[in-house]
């Protein structure tokens, strides 16, 4: 989820991958591991981008949104870097939200 990733694309990529049945899944950075590791990458994002979608949808600016968001995914909050990368994830899940508007 770097500057040019979206949800949409990642959940999409990740959902590929999945379907292929892999043995193992090598991630770009990090252990390998079994099929469990990307869809757990893909219910982290498919949760975070919702509950922005919801709260977009109540008229809420994205750092409004950021506790309610932080809690729906607390249960990935041990994750490396959780805490540098969760406020600029809700900013691209609103905006690629935002952006869906004019589609």
């Amino acid at each position: 989820m770097e500057e040019d990733a979206s949800f949409k694309g990642n959940i999409a990529a990740i959902d590929f991958i999945v379907g292929k049945n892999f043995k193992y899944y090598i991630p770009g950075h990090g252990q390998v591991g079994s099929v469990a590791m990307p869809q757990t990458y893909r219910t982290y994002l498919a949760i975070l981008r919702s509950k922005v979608g919801e709260l977009y949808e109540e008229g809420l600016a994205d750092f409004e949104m950021k506790p309610d968001v932080v809690n729906a995914v607390s249960a990935y909050e041990k994750w490396v870097g959780f805490d540098l990368r969760v406020g600029t994830r809700i900013s691209r899940a609103y905006l690629e939200i935002e952006a869906g508007e004019f589609d």
